[in-house]
């Protein structure tokens, strides 16, 4: 996994360093590793999860490059989205009977780091977000917002360890969308808003609101209804740090 980092930061550092960019055979060798690497996860259940984070983190680094380097790899990059999440009500509920702790680590990690590349490539590739593309991107994230109902019931059978991974899952999710036009996810709007009001009135996990973007939307006397009490002591730094780094795992 640290190789993995270390091999997502360079490729992070191009755009702003290197003006001309990476050639195309080491962006297609790039690719063709990350995606090597996560088929490996479920060979090896050791390895599995820093396995599946550090290809999602290449990928997600490699959407950060553009629309030269990206676009002879969006198909790929469609399936490998498209794989991530369940595809009907029916794979949600298996999913739930039959993984266990660590097998839902693995998986939510998976899907967090996915959301993660969705969000990198909305942002950094619009010309590629042709009216189809967009479709079946929309299509991934309705998958992922299929997903988030279910996850209350998941960390209570499984405990709090799961919490943290829960919570990333739900914020990239609403960072993807928050790229996209609305009108790209009007379909979504109903799903969304009981989502959304259930993390504002911390309905089902109260640990998700330590990842919202909610409290820097507040007024300064709503804040305390966020239990933002810590706002006004010394430990406020620290504190937001912990918090921030809380959520991914």
């Amino acid at each position: 996994q640290g190789y993995g980092r270390g091999l997502a930061a360079l490729l992070g550092c191009v755009r702003q360093h290197c003006p001309l960019g990476l050639p195309q055979s080491k962006s297609k060798a790039v690719f063709s590793l990350a995606e090597e690497i996560l088929r490996s996860a479920s060979q090896n259940t050791r390895m599995a999860l820093e396995r599946t984070r550090a290809a999602w983190t290449i990928l997600s680094s490699l959407m950060t490059l553009g629309t030269g380097v990206v676009r002879p790899n969006v198909p790929r990059m469609l399936l490998l989205w498209r794989n991530a999440f369940p595809r009907s009500g029916k794979e949600v509920e298996a999913e739930k009977s039959k993984y266990d702790l660590f097998q839902w680590q693995v998986t939510l990690a998976g899907r967090s780091g996915a959301l993660c590349a969705v969000k990198h490539f909305v942002q950094c590739c619009p010309e590629l977000l042709s009216d189809d593309v967009t479709r079946r991107v929309v299509s991934v994230l309705e998958c992922a917002l299929s997903t988030l109902s279910s996850m209350h019931t998941v960390c209570k059978q499984h405990g709090v360890q799961l919490k943290a991974s829960a919570t990333m899952v739900r914020f990239r999710l609403y960072q993807s969308l928050q790229q996209l036009s609305t009108a790209a996810y009007e379909n979504l709007f109903g799903s969304l808003l009981r989502e959304m009001v259930a993390d504002f009135t911390l309905t089902d996990n109260p640990a998700s609101i330590s990842s919202s973007l909610l409290r820097s939307f507040c007024h300064t006397d709503d804040s305390v209804l966020l239990g933002s009490w810590i706002e006004e002591t010394d430990d406020k730094l620290l504190e937001d740090q912990l918090q921030g780094n809380s959520a991914s795992g």
